[in-house]
């Protein structure tokens, strides 16, 4: 994979640095500053006598960790990306359970904001889902963090001009105080140097560690946040820790359409960690909130009622276009005053769900899914290959035009104008009415040099959108 596209898929996914904390260093008194300020800030959610959640404003580094006192030790549920947050985190940790070692920490999965603070307990071992090893893999590459800081170092300018029309001491004002803190912090960490630690144990299905009065079971919960998403529950206290799964913005499901998943899978597993022990108590998500026992049991009951409706039409041999008005989001409503979101937003994610449904039960397999695998593992030509196989038995794959041609304009930007444009053209094999594709196809050509080409491409796209004006000012300037 070339370093750009290794860049764009780690920043994309290390939320703290990509997205959330767009800012230089914050003025404040000297390098303690960004610690006094995230200290202030941060809050300890005790569940048991046993069980904490460290939470605050955006922490840490826009999760929270959550620690298990056990007779073994102590286990870290996550280390979120600040070096200097996580170790906090530490010390309040071993304040609230002296005396005890750290044994080990376990992973919801491996985005960034979760795993990118784990050399702050170098004593522990670590455990993830086996499918977690290609994203430290990929946060481990030299100069990642080099390469991230003058693009955060940019995007300065913007947020301290919004500061300026801020009320100081406003909500707003206070989170974006907070965002400066964790920025110079994670400047300073840079610093000091980022190690990612990787998984000692991981698994496939599903694992069970003992350790003494307390029990940690845990479930692949694939594809409904990240490939290697995992639950983490601990029957003695009734606690569920989730990871960045079944949350309160994206109605439960949501992300079936974008990846080949299991939905039996998912509701068997919440069946059984529902029924185990004390079920669940508290289920902690990992970046905003902790949920009870009764949130948990709505979002499973929607994911049963559509699987199971969509099921028994989808045997009918009903398609999408004829199950959604049948299953109108008016009647669940029980699920949709959960959620603090516009209708019209709420009616596309349950109409996507039910289409994403329908698709696992045609048994097809999403081939941009394949690509990007091929792509991660092997490069984009042996994948450019394997995809024209794809495309010669087309009836067996789900096909998504978007995403190819974002990986086509990806290729024009690094300079890979031949495989872009191999792209764009097995992309028109399947979609050979999308105006979009020639255009993108004429921006390659553009690019290489080849008017002639590009032109033909453009007339293209305009015979099939003529009221593309970007495609067509685009000819008007070759011309």
């Amino acid at each position: 994979m070339k370093k750009k596209t290794l860049y764009f898929l780690c920043a994309f996914n290390f939320y703290l640095i990509a997205s959330m904390l767009q800012a230089v260093p914050c003025e404040g008194p000297g390098q303690d500053y960004p610690l006094s300020k995230i200290k202030e800030n941060m809050q300890i959610n005790r569940l048991s006598d046993r069980v904490i959640v460290l939470t605050g404003l955006l922490l840490p580094a826009g999760g929270y960790i959550t620690a298990v006192n056990t007779e073994k030790g102590i286990v870290v549920i996550d280390t979120g990306a600040s070096l200097g947050a996580a170790e906090l985190c530490r010390e309040m940790i071993q304040n609230e359970f002296p005396e005890k070692d750290f044994t080990y920490i376990i992973h919801t999965h491996a985005h960034g904001d979760h795993i990118g603070a784990n050399q702050v307990f170098p004593e522990t071992k670590i455990i993830a889902h086996k499918n977690s090893l290609k994203y430290f893999s990929d946060y481990s590459k030299p100069n990642l963090f080099d390469d991230m800081i003058p693009m955060l170092n940019n995007q300065i300018k913007t947020l301290r001009q919004r500061m300026e029309g801020m009320e100081k001491d406003s909500e707003d004002w206070k989170i974006t105080e907070m965002r400066l803190a964790l920025l110079e912090q994670m400047l300073l960490d840079a610093d000091k140097g980022y190690h990612i630690r990787f998984p000692s144990l991981t698994f496939d299905k599903e694992m069970c560690l003992f350790l003494g009065d307390l029990t940690f079971r845990m479930y692949a919960f694939l594809n409904y946040h990240s490939d290697c998403d995992i639950l983490i529950h601990i029957p003695e206290e009734g606690v569920l820790l989730m990871g960045d799964t079944l949350s309160r913005s994206s109605l439960s499901g949501t992300n079936a359409i974008a990846a080949s998943v299991d939905v039996p899978g998912w509701i068997n597993t919440l069946d059984r960690i529902m029924e185990e022990g004390q079920g669940v108590k508290h289920a902690v998500r990992g970046h905003s909130y902790v949920m009870n026992y009764e949130e948990v049991k709505v979002r499973r009951d929607y994911i049963k009622q559509i699987w199971d409706a969509v099921k028994d039409k989808n045997a009918q041999g009903q398609t999408p276009e004829d199950i959604i008005p049948q299953l109108p989001l008016e009647n669940f409503n029980y699920i949709t005053k959960l959620y603090q979101r516009k209708p019209e937003q709420l009616k596309s994610q349950h109409e996507r769900i039910i289409t994403g449904f329908w698709r696992q039960l045609q048994g097809r397999r999403f081939a941009t899914e394949i690509l990007a695998r091929i792509n991660r593992e092997s490069g984009m030509e042996v994948a450019i290959k394997e995809f024209k196989n794809m495309i010669n038995e087309k009836e067996k794959f789900f096909f998504n035009e978007g995403i190819v041609n974002s990986y086509a304009s990806m290729l024009v930007e690094e300079g890979d104008i031949k495989n872009a444009l191999e792209l764009y053209r097995l992309n028109a094999v399947i979609f050979p009415e999308s105006a979009e594709i020639y255009s993108g196809m004429g921006d390659a050509f553009q690019i290489a040099g080849n008017m002639d080409a590009a032109v033909k491409a453009y007339k293209k796209a305009l015979e099939l959108d003529p009221e593309d004006k970007r495609t067509a000012e685009k000819l008007k300037k070759i011309r």
